[in-house]
């Protein structure tokens, strides 16, 4: 009860293109943080979900109605699938990927610090083209886990969910130098970080991602 409680809460926090606001402040408000628009926000939500229903195999909570606080207009009611499908198809389609077919970065990527860090002037080019070994490693996973869901709720066979996580497998695997995976790309402008140094951050992922 007390896991659904804040899946729940979550959850109505899902906006129409799927994404999720970074954080809540006050009475309702959405922080107006830069880090809104990160990258990895709707993968917690659809792997935490998508845990819960497979330990507990309690597949009627993914036809519970959320009412969604930032839809437009406000109040409207969608079930849990519906808002899990919504924040993948926003990883697929707003998230996407970039030039090596990596995660796109976005503003945030898990490590709040990183871009405000490492990419200096050039922020807005890592925003605009940056890449995530991190996040693509962290959607293998993932996206395993939710095809699980799909396939055991008799929802969908995940054969597509299966696929993105393949391809992001594949992206991150691409990635290794010889010796661990490259942490982000910042652009063209500072090229790949982590090439010479380990960052430990993406390295789990893998592991688990295959």
């Amino acid at each position: 009860a007390i896991v659904k409680s804040v899946l729940r809460y979550t959850l109505s926090e899902v906006r129409d293109n799927g994404s999720v606001p970074y954080g809540i402040t006050g009475h309702g408000v959405i922080a107006p943080m830069v880090s809104d628009n990160g990258s990895d926000l709707p993968l917690w939500l659809i792997w935490a979900v998508s845990e819960y229903v497979l330990a507990t195999r309690d597949t009627e909570f993914l036809s519970e109605k959320i009412t969604a606080h930032y839809s437009n207009p406000p109040g409207r009611t969608d079930t849990v699938a519906n808002l899990l499908a919504r924040c993948f198809h926003h990883q697929m389609n707003d998230g996407a990927v970039g030039q090596h077919g990596v995660c796109r970065m976005l503003s945030d990527d898990w490590n709040d610090g990183l871009l405000g860090t490492w990419a200096g002037s050039h922020l807005a080019e890592a925003t605009a083209q940056g890449e995530s070994v991190l996040n693509s490693a962290m959607s293998a996973w993932v996206y395993g886990e939710y095809a699980q869901l799909l396939r055991y709720a008799g929802l969908d066979s995940g054969i597509t969910v299966l696929e993105a996580g393949e391809q992001h497998r594949l992206a991150a695997r691409s990635q290794w130098n010889g010796k661990w995976l490259r942490r982000c790309w910042l652009g063209p402008t500072l090229g790949w970080l982590g090439e010479d140094t380990l960052w430990i951050e993406p390295q789990p992922w893998a592991i688990l991602g295959g």
